[in-house]
């Protein structure tokens, strides 16, 4: 790296930080690629889709929804100062908005757990727990916790269903048989729900395609 383009980067880490656009857009723009390693394994409107199924069943309850520790609103400045350097970083437009997704690993019962975080101008609204591989996962056990934490019921033998609560948060648990998803999408924040409709409306998968829950699962999952 030649002097100037040592000094521009240096500015940019400086004025806006090491996790921003402007210096992903510097890599990319010098080097052809990202800093960072990629977190997302789909396009953005993937993870957002069965949750804009309409008429899908929710299960209510009468219990907050949360993901982990982590309240929905948390800033990104304040979760790397918690967390610490994330795995992977990617960094995205949604509308005119800025979305940042970092991930973490984590091990439960001798299994590998990635947990993701979704901002929206550096606003947490949005977390996934992902178990790649479930060899060593009881995951009867993952939906039993799930319930008895939310107090609710599924039908047995469930691999997909919704949780949601009554200030419109949800929860989508999905197993494909090969992976098990956890999803928390929070509903809280009136500015995020605005560009998050206008970005799903637009990404609305058309009609010949079918735009029920089991499409998009064959196709997401």
């Amino acid at each position: 790296m030649n002097l100037i383009r040592f000094a521009e980067r240096m500015k940019i880490v400086f004025t806006k930080g090491q996790y921003s656009p402007e210096y992903v857009n510097f890599y990319m723009r010098n080097f052809g690629v990202s800093p960072f390693t990629n977190c997302l394994k789909k396009t953005f409107s993937h993870y957002l889709s069965p949750f804009y199924v309409k008429d899908a069943p929710v299960i209510p309850t009468s219990l907050d929804i949360k993901f982990g520790e982590t309240p929905f609103g948390f800033r990104f400045e304040e979760m790397l100062k918690m967390k610490g350097y994330p795995n992977c970083f990617t960094v995205d437009n949604v509308e005119s908005d800025c979305l940042k997704v970092i991930s973490y690993k984590e091990t439960v019962i001798k299994s590998s757990m990635n947990v993701m975080y979704f901002f929206l101008n550096n606003c947490f609204f949005f977390g996934e727990y992902r178990f790649s591989d479930v060899t060593f996962l009881n995951v009867d056990g993952v939906i039993h916790t799930l319930l008895k934490r939310y107090k609710v019921n599924v039908p047995d033998k469930s691999d997909t269903f919704f949780i949601g609560d009554p200030s419109g948060n949800k929860i989508y648990y999905v197993f494909n048989g090969i992976t098990v998803s956890i999803y928390y999408y929070s509903r809280l924040n009136t500015e995020i729900n605005k560009s998050l409709d206008t970005y799903m409306n637009r990404k609305e998968v058309s009609d010949e395609d079918g735009n029920d829950l089991g499409s998009l699962l064959a196709r997401h999952f």
